[in-house]
């Protein structure tokens, strides 16, 4: 992820390179580059994360432009330099039309709650079936709003994902922590709807 300062006071393109030549070095680690939001300070150029795909360290991009045409610029400077290198959407609220743009995975917190019809929507992108992966996303959309309202991703998706983890079976218990934030009843009653609706409730949660 980028230091938290540069979503304030933005970056020069050799502060990124040295940044995740300095973590590669030095922890040997394979790193996946997180691409922040195309309006932040802290967003990178096309022709950046095409010098950061050359770099033996990285192996993958946890993309999340939510800007489509430069999203779609991205990736073609990622696979023009480095078409070994998987790239992988986090756009929870828009799974189908950023998986059609040709990634090769999601990298989503959505994954801690619905990791079944993201993996089957994938493969009907990937096998080009665009209805069957019209219907996935149709079972996704309740529990999309639900969690993550009509926009991005809020500082209460994380509630809300953990209430419907518990909706679901999956886990038996959801307080919160504070500064989190409990959602209210209305809000878990359309978590519970869309967990019903789209069929995930399991039998054992959790211990």
């Amino acid at each position: 992820m980028p230091p938290h300062h540069w979503l304030r006071f933005g970056f020069r393109q050799s502060h990124v390179i040295d940044y995740f030549q300095a973590v590669g070095k030095a922890s040997g680690l394979p790193l996946i580059v997180h691409v922040y939001p195309a309006w932040t300070k802290a967003s990178f150029s096309s022709e950046l994360l095409a010098e950061l795909a050359q770099l033996p360290w990285v192996h993958a991009f946890k993309i999340g432009t939510r800007e489509m045409n430069k999203y779609a610029r991205d990736l073609q400077a990622i696979r023009a330099v480095a078409p070994g290198k998987a790239l992988l959407t986090c756009h929870d609220e828009y799974l189908l039309a950023s998986m059609v743009q040709g990634v090769d995975g999601a990298l989503v917190g959505f994954a801690s709650v619905i990791p079944g019809l993201i993996h089957d929507l994938l493969q009907a992108v990937k096998s080009g079936d665009l209805k069957r992966a019209m219907a996935i996303q149709a079972l996704i959309d309740p529990m999309k709003d639900a969690v993550y309202g009509g926009g991005e991703p809020t500082g209460e998706a994380h509630a809300n994902m953990k209430a419907a983890m518990v909706a679901a079976g999956i886990f038996k218990n959801g307080t919160m922590r504070p500064p989190t934030v409990a959602p209210n009843r209305k809000e878990l009653a359309q978590i519970a709807e869309a967990v019903a609706s789209a069929g995930l409730k399991i039998a054992a949660a959790a211990e």
